[in-house]
């Protein structure tokens, strides 16, 4: 809950209010910063979504082209995230 503070009247012109942004005078409540600073981010995004994983297993989903004229090699492995 915010406390309104008690406004005074000065003798000031109307336009020298307006172009002060941050002048409580006109506020009915104090201003806020963005969200950005006011609750940042907890986390990553890059660990989204939050979600269980559909199996616990990885799967290759493409391979590259075989080449015959290569010796055999390994050509995918299998991963997952922790």
């Amino acid at each position: 809950m915010y406390l309104i503070p008690k406004v005074t009247t000065t003798k000031q012109p109307v336009a020298a209010l307006a172009h002060n942004h941050t002048c409580n005078l006109l506020q009915p409540y104090p201003v806020k910063s963005h969200r950005k600073f006011e609750r940042p981010r907890h986390g990553s995004l890059g660990f989204l979504p939050r979600k269980r994983a559909a199996r616990h297993r990885g799967k290759a989903k493409s391979f590259p082209k075989d080449d015959a004229s290569k010796p055999v090699h390994l050509t995918a492995f299998m991963g997952y995230k922790a």
